[in-house]
């Protein structure tokens, strides 16, 4: 990868108002333009025009107090400030270094945006997370539609293909003949019919009287 940065690469300038106020909320203990200027060019890469540091000390001034620039009527401020940003060796850029470097606090109106700020920009990032959450539950339902329909066309098709392939009634019964032939003839015993009862058979006994004549 070359050294050289494209405009999509290039991270985009971080907004010079918000740092500020956020440098100035956190400072508990004040903090001086100078020392804030420092941060914002080295910290946050933020670069000042003429124009555009004339404008941002305006408005730092405005937000920022500062016990001796609260008794500067604000047609005085803007003079200091051009001064300030053509460079002009006069007494009043003298003076006004010199009060750049003191320490400033933030007001309660500049705070009060601040805050407000965070919360908008929390709100957002919250209502980005419930449109990613959403939309990815979104798709597992269609997901989860797809797989249940998948299921039912396989259950429909397999009932089909069990009704088309089992057999329709009346069933066709194929009997099988044993063609196959023993090996010994088989002997059919025939018992008669009139075969007199057992009990019908009386056997009479020799009789003693005939052994007695004999004798």
């Amino acid at each position: 990868m070359n050294g050289n940065i494209t405009l999509v690469e290039k991270e985009k300038e971080p907004n010079i108002y918000i740092k500020a106020m956020e440098l100035g909320y956190r400072a508990n203990d004040g903090i001086s333009y100078v020392n804030m200027k420092e941060l914002l060019e080295g910290v946050f890469s933020i670069k000042f025009s003429r124009a555009r540091e004339y404008t941002f000390l305006i408005w730092f001034l405005e937000n920022f107090k500062n016990e001796t620039f609260d008794r500067v009527i604000d047609s005085e401020l803007r003079y200091f400030v051009s001064d300030y940003a053509n460079n002009k060796n006069t007494p009043r850029l003298i003076n006004l270094k010199s009060q750049l470097s003191s320490k400033f606090y933030i007001n309660g109106y500049t705070v009060k945006q601040y805050i407000d700020y965070l919360e908008l920009t929390e709100a957002r990032q919250q209502a980005q997370k419930s449109q990613i959450a959403s939309e990815k539950a979104l798709v597992k339902a269609k997901q989860s539609i797809w797989i249940a329909a998948g299921g039912l066309l396989i259950s429909v098709g397999i009932s089909l293909y069990m009704h088309l392939t089992s057999p329709t009634p009346p069933f066709d019964v194929n009997i099988l003949q044993d063609h196959t032939t023993p090996n010994t003839p088989e002997v059919i015993q025939t018992i008669p019919e009139n075969i007199p009862e057992i009990d019908s058979i009386k056997v009479d006994a020799p009789s003693q009287t005939k052994k007695r004549v004999q004798n």
